[in-house]
């Protein structure tokens, strides 16, 4: 029997259909007055409806379904899951703040040390999340295009997003008050259900897992997500944008870290094939053909740094150059802020200052 733990909102016992007892641990006071199916609720209603044998834990990190939580308190979660030595972490919870990846790195690594799976939603919005996108996590997505049947399961061809599994969650309840529909958050118990029937079966680790639902389901898909929103050449950053000209890509880290330490400025860099972990640093090369709607809608980001040493015609520097004032903080040699050689000593306070200025207004 597989020990599942589910970080979500409380599960509410009384609508399930199967008489189960549930471990419920809190680490915060759900509402007195919310209304009935909470998001906790009805993960678990599909994974009763999908499988059997497994013993469930809940640890209630959402006061509502509508709430948010600090990455603090998914930290907490996850670490209080040490004790229960579960066989599977269920999360339809994430961030899309990529330096929240230090905080989640080192609880992740040891869970997963432990041999547990653990299986992790991205945002809705189609932007890189942790812990889903982490190599030792499984990442899930929905079916948005609906190319699967209701149910159905694939793994997922090599994405820049850390997806591994793709669920076709529009699946229909008889005689339910709610409607639940895709979304990624959904697509999770579906995966999850599969997943107690592996280990049932003996079949653990994230690898051998991912390749038994492979051999079982079929030819991996390539990821499709959803459709950039439609933006014009001027509109398609609504961050700032800094051209380094000059300036290494391997001299971004520090500058990055700098601004957060800092400033709260949260910053990513576009290099020509260096990546790190944490996504500090992105690869043109695995980004795609369409950098611009990439950067610009699926990382939550407040500056994003490109470097001019090589291979400038992979981008359509029109479409930087040409951005409204606080779109392109340095674009032309005149520009005050302008980085015209890695031993100017001058352009970084300038640099800062402008930024802080634009970021904090």
């Amino acid at each position: 029997m597989a020990k599942i733990v589910i970080i979500d909102t409380i599960i509410e016992k009384e609508l399930l259909k199967k008489k189960l007892e549930i471990q419920t641990f809190f680490l915060c006071e759900p509402e007195a007055e919310m209304p009935p199916y909470q998001h906790g609720t009805i993960c678990m209603k599909i994974l009763e409806a999908r499988t059997e044998d497994y013993e469930i834990i809940n640890i209630v990190i959402l006061e509502n379904e509508q709430k948010k939580v600090s990455i603090e308190r998914l930290v907490e979660a996850l670490e209080l899951c040490y004790n229960f030595e579960p066989d599977i972490i269920s999360m339809s919870i994430g961030t899309t703040c990529l330096k929240d990846y230090q905080k989640l790195s080192g609880v992740i690594q040891a869970l997963n040390e432990k041999g547990i799976i653990l299986i992790a939603a991205p945002d809705n919005s189609c932007k890189i999340t942790w812990p889903a996108a982490m190599d030792s996590v499984i990442g899930v997505t929905c079916d948005w295009k609906e190319r699967l049947k209701p149910g159905e399961i694939r793994t997922l061809e090599e994405n820049i997003f850390g997806l591994d599994l793709v669920a076709n969650a529009n699946l229909e309840f008889k005689n339910e008050p709610v409607a639940f529909g895709q979304s990624n958050s959904y697509a999770v118990p579906i995966v999850v259900s599969l997943l107690n029937t592996c280990i049932n079966k003996g079949i653990r680790g994230k690898e051998r897992i991912l390749t038994e639902i492979q051999n079982s389901f079929g030819t991996a898909l390539a990821y499709e997500q959803l459709k950039y929103p439609e933006k014009t050449k001027l509109e398609i950053f609504d961050e700032p944008v800094v051209l380094c000209q000059g300036l290494h890509e391997e001299e971004f880290v520090p500058f990055i870290e700098w601004l957060w330490e800092e400033h709260m400025i949260q910053a990513v860099g576009i290099t020509d094939d260096l990546q790190t972990d944490d996504f500090t640093l992105l690869a043109r090369n695995r980004i795609g053909t369409d950098i611009e709607s990439f950067v610009s809608t699926c990382l939550q980001k407040d500056l994003v740094l490109f470097s001019l040493n090589q291979n400038q015609s992979r981008l359509k520097w029109d479409v930087l150059i040409q951005g409204e004032e606080k779109q392109v903080v340095i674009k032309s040699a005149e520009e005050e802020i302008y980085v015209q050689t890695k031993d100017d000593q001058q352009w970084l306070g300038t640099l800062v200052n402008n930024l802080v200025e634009m970021l904090t207004e």
